[in-house]
């Protein structure tokens, strides 16, 4: 079929979605061919308008649309496509609705004999499968097979426990099949041994935020990391001090801590956050609890301002007003019908204790952090809560921060090893 940047290329260039309450389209790659999908804004959330079929694999063409036509010049597809859905579109035979990954599945699964890269995608398929199980992190669960759970930590049935077993650990195995038969094999996130070792911790961490005590009795098998794995982790685990947080950026930076923390025992006082997962409101609600023999992450926001998708975004205005995240997180205190929170200014002050000056950011005692963007995000928000309720604990980074948050790298000092929050 066309790539995914040619459909889109061709569908933004013949058309205007101008008239419609949503101004962008989704795209999905199914057996038929690529379908084109509106959406539409009902109380604040966006559900699906109209879905019809762009461009069909049959016919090996593409079809009239019923949307109005209009001829232009598209030179920068970036504000309709980001690169992560580039990539995945590009991976993936099948993606971008809900439950393509049971339609991949069946389709590898109906093959006779897998190549090496069938064999990851199936193995992808069936991790996105069961991560979907939990909720719907990659937006493409089906709603009525999820289990929804509540947010405590033991929250799934026996009978949910198993059906996430099951599924988890089929992609497991096939990344351990993967693994044993082209261990170089070149996954997104390293070789497939390290993508394989990763998967079972992805287990592991999974279970001990939805099923704590299940996830308790797990072991985790020897030696599935190489040396030179360990040997960084333990690097940066080593540069932070006693009781410190530490924030992961990635897969490699986060997995291989914990597998330290529950197989070896080692550094269980430091409490690894991953960024991405403190936007889901599961694991936010986990890093509220203590963790091997860490104490619990301190934040001001109570459940009700993060579960679900409450206040998944706060949009900005730029302006010189300051807003303290006390400010911030009581403006959120609002209905699930209401409107997203609109703030009359894009900077926030953060309680600091001592630091470098730059370009005045510090005024006192306080750090002033201005977003570099129209709107901050949960996860963002949530660190700058994080920050805000260090009383004296050490926070550290393995890399400086390239998001709207990237002004918070003028109070981050470089250690040698880590990226270190001079808040103490």
């Amino acid at each position: 079929m066309p790539d995914i940047e040619d459909v889109a290329q061709k569908f933004y260039s013949t058309y205007s979605i101008d008239d419609s309450d949503y101004q962008r389209v989704f795209f999905e790659k199914k057996s038929e061919g690529w379908f084109v999908v509106s959406k539409k804004i009902v109380n604040h959330s966006l559900e699906d308008d109209k879905r019809e079929l762009y461009y069909s694999l049959r016919e090996k063409d593409y079809k009239e649309l019923d949307f109005r036509k209009e001829a232009k010049i598209i030179s920068d597809l970036s504000e309709y496509l980001n690169s992560y859905e580039v990539q995945w579109f590009r991976l993936y035979p099948y993606y971008g609705y809900n439950g393509w990954y049971k339609d991949l599945i069946k389709k590898l699964e109906g093959e006779r004999e897998l190549s090496d890269n069938g064999l990851y995608l199936l193995a992808r398929a069936y991790s996105t499968f069961a991560s979907s199980l939990l909720s719907d992190q990659f937006g493409f669960s089906i709603p009525e097979e999820s289990f929804h759970p509540p947010l405590k930590a033991n929250s799934l049935t026996k009978a949910q426990i198993e059906q996430y077993e099951q599924v988890c650990k089929k992609a497991i195995d096939l990344y351990r099949q993967l693994k044993g038969r082209n261990s170089s094999f070149k996954t997104i996130v390293g070789n497939a041994e390290i993508k394989y070792a990763n998967e079972e911790v992805v287990r592991f961490h999974a279970l001990m935020t939805y099923a704590t005590d299940y996830a308790k009795k797990i072991s985790l098998p020897d030696r599935i990391y190489p040396d030179s794995i360990i040997q960084m982790a333990k690097f940066l685990m080593d540069a932070c001090s006693k009781n410190a947080i530490f924030i992961s950026f990635g897969d490699n930076d986060f997995y291989p801590l914990l597998y330290l923390q529950q197989h070896d025992g080692y550094r269980k006082d430091l409490y690894v956050v991953n960024y991405s997962l403190l936007g889901l409101s599961p694991y936010i609600n986990a890093y509220s609890r203590t963790l091997f023999d860490a104490n619990r992450v301190v934040f001001y926001a109570d459940t009700a301002l993060y579960a679900g998708t409450n206040n998944d975004y706060v949009v900005l205005n730029e302006s010189d007003t300051t807003y303290t995240m006390e400010q911030l997180i009581d403006k959120m205190k609002k209905g699930p019908d209401d409107p997203p929170v609109e703030l009359g200014g894009n900077s926030f002050s953060l309680k600091y204790e001592k630091g470098r000056i730059k370009d005045n950011t510090t005024v006192g005692s306080i750090a002033i952090v201005k977003v570099d963007g129209k709107y901050i995000v949960k996860n963002q928000w949530l660190l700058l809560d994080i920050i805000n309720n260090l009383k004296g604990r050490e926070i550290d980074f393995p890399n400086e921060l390239n998001d709207e948050l990237k002004n918070l790298n003028y109070f981050l000092n470089w250690t040698g090893r880590v990226y270190r929050y001079k808040n103490f």
